[in-house]
């Protein structure tokens, strides 16, 4: 159902992503070494990922990246790691066997075979653990064996950038010169972030140059916005009064998550009130305080307090770079520098929190500018 508020795995539930999914299914089809699915969060990123995996018809393995602390550990990518071999493993009992022929012969992986079928065990110590291009190789001769392409999808790849992220990129550059059966596909709603990631703009980084395809979702207009709404509360059995449609398009700005979560929430009481479109938002400002907390906590103190300044300066309308660099001076009651002032500006940008508008900065996602009342 179009209201279902966690990720889609059929086209018939992925609404108006005809031509993006069209985008990734050639992609695959082609066997296009790496593909970037970019955009905000919430905007059905990991649905066409997803649906598009699922009608490809191709063998997968997904590794959510979010699952990752913000200093991860090798112990922690490699636990991560194992995860997504065993999900694979699950989905494919029928060539498992095949599978334990190619890895087995790597040090530090092991399996467990019990009535459920086979599990996969990774060890992560110096010594022990399998090198990251190693287990991209064995994967790579399964799926050769098999005459197939396997796809290893990193979903908001941005956040393996850290300590590791640059043993993590040689090995996808490694894969992509040497492991002809092997595509690659990341997505990232922090798309500065997962440029940064990648080196999309550094010669020396591991993939400068290999990325293959950009696919980009963008919001919902108003009147597509409509069309979803409308759509869902069709199947939901549920008759909308036009002033809820307006004030919910208004509100919610053609984020196609928050729309579904308030599809949902009215599927859950049966009706739609336009009081569920402010229970809608306050939740959804409670995640995205979440997520700005998340982006704060590895800042230093007096780096936290000036990105809140500048925050809450965009949400009270002081949006233009003059206006928002007064409101940081007069907070702190002395003068910034240009310098220091644009690194905090252009920290937001590649976190894909603020954007540029013309000669106005403005948040990616309506929900912020009330979200940082909390902060």
């Amino acid at each position: 159902m179009l209201f279902d508020d966690r990720p889609k795995i059929q086209r018939r539930d992925l609404f108006n992503r005809e031509r993006e999914l069209q985008q990734f299914l050639q992609a695959l089809k082609t066997a296009t070494p790496l593909t970037l699915i970019l955009g905000m969060r919430r905007l059905g990123k990991t649905s066409l990922m997803l649906v598009g995996l699922n009608e490809s018809k191709m063998p997968y393995l997904v590794v959510d990246a979010r699952s990752l602390p913000i200093r991860y550990s090798w112990r922690d990518l490699y636990k991560s790691l194992e995860t997504s071999l065993n999900e694979f493993l699950n989905r494919h009992k029928r060539v498992s066997t095949r599978i334990r022929e190619f890895l087995g012969s790597l040090r530090g992986v092991e399996f467990e075979v019990s009535t459920k079928g086979i599990r996969v065990l990774l060890s992560w110590g110096r010594q022990e653990r399998p090198s990251l291009s190693a287990l991209l190789e064995a994967l790579n001769d399964w799926a050769e064996s098999e005459g197939k392409n396997l796809v290893i999808a990193l979903d908001e790849a941005q956040y393996l950038r850290g300590p590791l992220s640059l043993e993590i990129t040689r090995a996808i550059a490694y894969a992509c010169d040497h492991c002809r059966n092997l595509l690659f596909v990341l997505t990232g709603s922090e798309v500065g972030l997962l440029h940064d990631f990648i080196g999309i703009e550094d010669p020396e980084a591991p993939l400068y140059g290999r990325v293959s395809m950009e696919i980009r979702l963008e919001k919902f207009s108003k009147h597509l916005s409509r069309q979803f709404l409308v759509a869902g509360f069709k199947e939901a059995g549920i008759t909308p009064s036009q002033e809820f449609l307006e004030e919910a398009v208004t509100k919610l700005n053609g984020v196609v998550g928050w729309l579904t979560k308030l599809g949902a929430r009215c599927m859950k009481y049966g009706y739609a009130d336009r009081k569920l479109i402010g229970l809608v938002l306050e939740e959804a400002s409670g995640l995205v305080v979440l997520e700005l907390q998340h982006f704060l906590e590895t800042r230093p103190l007096e780096a936290r307090r000036r990105y809140i300044t500048v925050l809450k300066a965009v949400a009270a309308d002081k949006a233009s770079w003059s206006s928002i660099k007064r409101s940081l001076e007069e907070e702190e009651a002395k003068s910034i520098s240009d310098s220091v002032f644009y690194n905090l500006l252009e920290s937001l940008l590649k976190a894909s929190i603020l954007a540029k508008s013309d000669d106005h900065y403005v948040f990616t996602d309506p929900i912020t500018a009330h979200a940082v009342t909390k902060l």
